[in-house]
């Protein structure tokens, strides 16, 4: 291995000896300090490198997965207060106010949270005591209809937050994930016991690559290839059959 002279670093190589399982160190740069340990160095310094950025992004997406979750209720809340405040200046004032100030504090640097989400709360409260009982008050979502919907906000902040490199890693994740679940659900035969299974380790994979653990992601999409597989259904269809014919044998 050979390192071409750099400012502020010893150029190095490993030649070999004719001594079995040893290693001759000649210098490149003759009169500077050898240092046989400093690829190793140079390596373990790069992983640590790579380690904390991936824990800085994935904190910056779980942040930006909470406020896409702000937003969304945000938004669903304001409009409903919008329609019902229609002909009352004093109640148009006051929602204009609490939500410029909710999107002020999710627009900070960094995101505040929690006030975004005490005027959040305002909101709720207000349309509790006012119209709890208007039909056309707001319910929260099922929590997977509520996920997918921000999910769709989450993207368009990622969007902007995000370099390049990271948004198209998550996009070729995603993009993944779809077409081999779409793929799984669509095998003749799948029975329901299959399908649930296929849907959970889905939910999961969604779930960690939200939360930007892109090699969990991963993982789970190799898990639900296999559960969804022909051989493990087959093995799965085959231990069943197994139990009941001794089930079946013992009430004999």
């Amino acid at each position: 291995m050979i390192k071409s002279p750099v400012r502020g670093h010893t150029s190095w190589e490993w030649r070999p000896s004719t001594a079995p399982g040893s290693h001759e160190v000649r210098s490149l740069c003759p009169g500077k300090p050898l240092d046989p340990l400093a690829e190793v160095r140079h390596r373990v310094r790069g992983a640590e490198v790579r380690s904390a950025e991936g824990e800085q992004w994935m904190a910056r997406l779980y942040e930006i997965w909470q406020r896409a979750e702000v937003s969304r209720r945000l938004d669903v809340l304001s409009g409903f207060i919008a329609m019902c405040v229609a002909g009352d200046d004093g109640g148009r004032s006051r929602l204009a106010q609490l939500v410029a100030d909710a999107d002020a504090a999710l627009s900070a640097l960094p995101p505040d949270l929690v006030v975004a989400s005490e005027h959040l709360d305002e909101l709720v409260r207000w349309a509790d005591t006012e119209w709890a009982d208007h039909p056309y008050r707001p319910v929260e979502a099922r929590p997977d209809e509520a996920d997918r919907q921000t999910r769709d906000y989450a993207k368009d902040l990622r969007h902007a937050a995000l370099p390049v490199g990271v948004r198209d890693e998550m996009g070729g994740i995603e993009l993944s994930l779809e077409v081999r679940f779409l793929a799984l659900c669509r095998q003749p035969g799948l029975d329901c016991r299959t399908r649930q299974d296929i849907f959970y380790v889905a939910g999961r994979a969604a779930m960690a690559l939200d939360l930007g653990h892109l090699e969990a992601a991963e993982r789970e999409i190799r898990r639900m290839e296999q559960v969804g597989s022909v051989e493990q259904r087959q093995n799965r269809c085959g231990t069943q059959s197994l139990q009941s014919s001794r089930f079946h044998g013992q009430r004999e």
